[in-house]
């Protein structure tokens, strides 16, 4: 396992937000749950889903810049990684799903490394080469922890409570639902497409990370921006995307 400064740091990190989201549980308030749960969706369902998965990722539409902005802000903010490093590591997924090569594999890493580790995965940069020529990216990527800084710096001075509602749980339930994406829609649910992979759609994901967890549909046409196609199949990053283009 290749350890440098970038994994150490997300890994400091997200030991922090986690703290932070248990620190949480013994200081509940409505305040405090009603805010962690905005920036949760402002961090997973706009940032993570709709930007780094469905638009860099995949390409699956087009966003205004605006838009490109906005959700790389609240991505980098949600504490996995820049864009150009997460969708590598997704890309590289899609390329060697549920193989040894698969980054994040539950059949060949084990849940404790995708839970807890999955940010020692060595970047393999091929796959997201064209993001090196766009300005945008390459700035999210340079000064990834100076905007977590400039961050925590304007809670700090406006809002101290906001530190764990705003960022730190946030972040831990944003990085804890892409790692049960990865771990539990490749082991537990029903198909809807005939993929060679092992990937499944699983109802309680699918709800709680606002349309990800559709995955067997999703792996079965990646470039579709919807993840839901069932009745039951709650995709409000679709709606968004809908909303936007």
């Amino acid at each position: 396992m290749k350890i440098n400064l970038q994994n150490s740091l997300i890994f400091l990190f997200q030991t922090i937000a986690h703290a932070g989201l248990i620190y949480l549980l013994f200081h509940l308030s409505w305040l405090n749950l009603s805010l962690t749960f905005l920036f949760y969706f402002l961090f997973t369902a706009v940032g993570s889903d709709a930007t780094f998965h469905r638009l860099l990722a995949h390409n699956s539409f087009h966003s205004p810049t605006w838009f490109l902005i906005l959700g790389n802000i609240f991505a980098t903010l949600g504490g996995v990684g820049s864009g150009i490093a997460w969708v590598s590591n997704h890309r590289a997924h899609h390329r060697h799903v549920d193989t040894p090569n698969d980054p994040h594999s539950p059949h060949h890493k084990g849940l404790f490394w995708i839970h807890f580790l999955s940010m020692f995965e060595p970047i393999q940069i091929k796959y997201a080469a064209k993001m090196l020529k766009n300005k945008v990216f390459v700035f999210f990527h340079q000064y990834y922890w100076a905007i977590h800084a400039t961050y925590f710096i304007l809670l700090y001075t406006f809002y101290k409570d906001g530190i764990i509602s705003m960022y730190l749980a946030p972040a831990a339930l944003n990085w804890t639902m892409s790692a049960c994406i990865n771990s539990v829609c490749h082991l537990y649910g029903y198909r809807v497409a005939n993929t060679a992979d092992k990937s499944t759609n699983n109802f309680l994901i699918g709800i709680l990370s606002f349309g990800e967890g559709w995955h067997n549909y999703h792996h079965s046409n990646p470039t579709d921006h919807r993840c839901g196609h069932g009745k039951y199949e709650f995709d409000p990053v679709a709606r968004i995307i809908e909303w936007i283009k």
